[in-house]
């Protein structure tokens, strides 16, 4: 791991303990474990990927499956439970969910460079990156 890679496992694991920290101190613990335990797993993902780098098309795969996720989400909670607007889950605001959604899309849509320079699969790859847009979207 160079520097960099270094200094962000630090601010990740540190943002989890400031969390802690601040969530003892203010007798709010239980509002502050989640978000520690976010940032320690994200640390933990961070170091995983740097030993384990993914596949391309792992990552790919994974974006517009998301995308369709978010998407598949936002239209049960609109038309099964009846909101007016998707919230994501409950300790996730919505505008956050929403952000998280555009940016799946615009992923998706920056993959497609990629998809296109898949020769044999090409097709498969354009065809699930736009899907995986258009859900998020």
């Amino acid at each position: 791991m160079g520097r960099g890679d270094g200094l962000l496992l630090a601010l990740l694991l540190g943002v989890g303990i400031v969390e802690v920290v601040a969530g003892a101190w203010h007798s709010s613990l239980e509002r502050a474990l989640p978000l520690a335990g976010a940032a320690w797993l994200a640390a933990l993902a961070f170091m995983l990927v740097r030993a384990v780098p993914p596949r391309p098309s792992a990552w790919w795969v994974g974006l517009a499956l998301s995308g369709l996720g978010a998407g598949g989400w936002a239209a049960w909670q609109k038309w099964i439970v009846g909101l007016t607007r998707a919230t994501g889950h409950p300790p996730l605001h919505s505008i956050f969910f929403g952000n998280l959604a555009l940016l799946m899309a615009l992923l998706c849509l920056a993959g497609l460079g990629w998809a296109w320079q898949q020769r044999s699969t090409r097709f498969f790859w354009v065809a699930l990156l736009l899907s995986g847009a258009m859900g998020a979207d």
